[in-house]
């Protein structure tokens, strides 16, 4: 796709940004959430969960790519949406530089509702350098010795020649940032993504369902140009996950979605760009569908490459290059979690199935990066034909080591762009230090799930425009060190964990025996055995028990619970209801009194007299209405019994909620979809089925117990 060079780069560690202390000791605040160059490369803009955004500027005294602290801001409050009942947290979502104009910095940054506009220049702080008043004639030297006044200054000056007029002098330069503009109240759903428009005047924000399309001069309006949500929300079957301006074309832009597809859309079509222009959308393999098939194929972050020919995407297993004038397929597949395939139910457990890594282009869209588990990123070739990758980890043993990562060769049976006649073994398995002499420094991508540790993970990342230099964010701010020089005192609210990295030109290292001898495990755990009429069917097996063994039990607990609850109630319910019928309504009581009082637990608060119960999120009159209708339901209902009504009768009566329910919403004009009535219908036909037998066995019963006494 791309040509480059003979010589492969190795990468080192040139800075880093942060503490260097004990993971224990950091904050959620500290954490980084976005990094991002601007378009000369010379600042980094960083931005943290605490809604701080930090930046460097590179010192030019150095011969590396080294950056030294420029400024920092505080971007975002918390806040709280009280129509909603919502927390909006302070974190900074995304970053993104507009192009410079003058000699002042303009940036975007975007929390989950707000974004802002950021000017941030060079102040310079004047001060008096003179005046009418020297130091002697000063209200403290008034008084001479022995307490005797001095003359006053006013008989000092005998004419105007004698006043001086005050001069200010340069005294310092600071660095001040100040809003100039804040774009609110557009977005019901959380922004994941900001763009800035080739034009220099417009940018997109993009939440789950809608992208809008702003001026940077305008702050009260902005246009729906991609509205995906449902006239029913329940019909929702996907949502955008990114979306991002073309670098060159002003009309074009892209977004992905859940499903795994992106769209590329061209706003002189129409002003609702809902019909897109091209869908990029690899079909999947059906023998290979499983449970998680959706979860996984979800993009987590696309981009253009600069030149705007190429489009990278991400998902939790792979990175896909697609060529813009080709929708059928990508023109390549890195596999990137592959080795987590027969673990999905595992990540699926503890969330991290639900990671969102990001991806980048370098500068000449020669190669690509993206992050993993255990702080790994990767460097990949954008070229088909070539098969390597350069793991890098930031840790304290990469800082340590003089050379950190070199290309090695991709496991081709992994890889799903390889051939028949590809590469045997490849580098993907084996500890950050594996191997002897100088294969000492290499790093390595560890497969083995069981060592992974999910919760350091690279997750950010940005690449400087013209060098090979990158700059990464650890998400669990690991330990590190400068190799090349010392990481700068840091600041409050300075980031952890930032990294920066250089590349040097070598010839690519040649590949050890462990190499050699990597083969790929099946889905069981054994080593291939060379029998591939076996093989498949085993790994099919194993991957479909693995991932719905855990799921069946689960569902099968839930509905032993829920079947097993229902009917132990009722049949307690019939049973004192048979010997004490007036006893319903303190029942019902007794029921409210249990919730009331557990409520009143995981609500207490000590510090909130007199009551001491958490600040309600929720309006009281709400609480006050639904609490009275449910109530005063289930009191009538208790009445019922009074009549002399069956238990089975009483419960056939009662069944019919759900109809009565959903005939009330459609007359208010709600909307229901098949499935939804289907499951009623379904719901109330077995429950009066369910019912009428009962009633129909005791009633036979009774008729036999006559028969005998007679």
């Amino acid at each position: 796709m791309v040509d480059s060079d003979t010589n492969s780069p190795t990468w080192k560690f040139t800075q880093c940004f942060g503490d260097k202390g004990d993971v224990e000791d950091i904050t959620e605040a500290d954490i980084i959430s976005t990094v991002e160059f601007d378009h000369t490369g010379n600042y980094l803009a960083t931005g943290d969960k605490g809604g701080r955004v930090v930046l460097f500027e590179r010192n030019e005294t150095k011969k590396t790519c080294e950056y030294k602290f420029h400024t920092e801001f505080q971007s975002h409050e918390p806040e709280f949406d009280y129509l909603k009942s919502l927390e909006i947290e302070e974190k900074i979502n995304k970053i993104k530089w507009c192009r410079r104009q003058n000699a002042s910095h303009y940036l975007l940054s975007t929390n989950d509702k707000t974004i802002k506009l950021w000017k941030v220049f060079e102040k310079s702080l004047k001060v008096v350098a003179e005046n009418n008043l020297s130091d002697d004639l000063t209200p403290a030297n008034l008084a001479g010795g022995g307490g005797a006044p001095k003359q006053s200054p006013a008989h000092r000056f005998k004419n105007a020649e004698d006043l001086i007029m005050p001069r200010l002098t340069h005294h310092d330069t600071v660095v001040a940032a100040v809003p100039r503009r804040t774009y609110a109240n557009a977005h019901a759903y959380h922004i994941n993504s900001i763009s800035v428009n080739s034009d220099g005047e417009t940018f997109i924000s993009s939440d789950d369902l809608r992208i809008n399309l702003w001026n940077l001069n305008i702050q009260d309006q902005s246009f729906n140009i991609v509205d995906i949500k449902p006239a029913n929300m329940e019909e929702l079957t996907e949502v955008i996950t990114a979306a991002e301006f073309h670098p060159l074309s002003c009309n074009w832009f892209m977004y992905a979605s859940s499903k795994g597809t992106i769209k590329l859309a061209d706003m002189r079509q129409s002003a609702l760009c809902d019909s897109h222009a091209k869908l990029f959308e690899q079909e999947e393999d059906p023998s290979s569908r499983s449970f998680f098939s959706e979860i996984i194929s979800s993009i987590s972050d696309v981009r253009f490459s600069y030149d705007g020919r190429y489009i990278l995407s991400r998902d939790y297993l792979t990175v896909k290059i697609w060529d813009i004038n080709m929708e059928r397929q990508p023109v390549k597949t890195i596999p990137i979690h592959e080795h987590l395939r027969p673990r999905l139910c595992d990540t699926y457990e503890n969330d991290s199935i639900f990671d969102k890594f990001e991806v980048v282009f370098s500068g000449d869209a020669k190669n690509v990066m993206t992050g993993s588990y255990n702080n790994n990123f990767m460097i990949y070739p954008s070229d088909p034909e070539k098969e390597v990758e350069v793991v890098l980890q930031a840790d304290k043993s990469a800082f340590k080591a003089k050379k950190v990562g070199v290309p090695t060769p991709i496991n081709s049976s992994t890889s799903p762009t390889a051939t028949n006649g590809g590469k045997k073994g490849g580098s993907r398995a084996g500890s950050p230090a594996a191997g002897a002499g100088g294969q000492g420094q290499r790093m390595r991508k560890e497969t083995d799930a069981d060592q992974i540790d999910f919760n350091k993970k690279i997750l950010h990342m940005s690449w400087h425009p013209f060098e090979d230099s990158i700059a990464i964010a650890a998400t669990n701010n690991a330990p590190t060190a400068s190799m090349t020089s010392s990481a700068p005192t840091r600041r409050r609210g300075q980031p952890k964990g930032i990294s920066s990295l250089s590349s040097e030109k070598m010839e690519p290292a040649p590949r050890g025996d462990d190499d050699e001898k990597n083969i790929t495990n099946n889905a069981n755990g054994s080593a291939m055995n060379g029998h591939p009429s076996t093989e498949k069917p085993m790994q099919i097996a194993g991957r479909i028990v693995t991932s719905l063994f855990a799921q069946w039990i689960a569902v099968g607990v839930m509905l032993g619970l829920i079947f097993g609850g229902c009917c132990s109630n009722v049949y307690a319910l019939e049973a004192i209801i048979k010997v004490e019928p007036a006893s319903g309504t303190l029942l019902t009581f007794v029921q409210f009194l249990f919730v009331a009082m557990t409520g009143y637990f995981s609500q207490f608060d000590g510090s909130r007299p007199p009551f001491f119960i958490r600040e309600n999120k929720v309006p009281l009159r709400r609480w006050i209405i639904n609490i009275v209708l449910f109530f005063s339901i289930n009191v009538l209902n208790n009445h019922a019994f009074s009549y002399d009504i069956s238990v089975p009768v009483h419960i056939i009566l009662r069944s019919g909620g759900s109809i009565t329910t959903m005939i009330a919403g459609t007359l208010y004009g709600k909307k229901y979809s098949r499935i939804q009535i289907v499951a009623v219908v379904l719901l109330t036909f077995g429950v009066i089925t369910a019912a009428w037998s009962d009633a129909q066995s005791k009633a036979s019963h009774n008729t036999r117990l006559i028969k005998k006494w007679r």
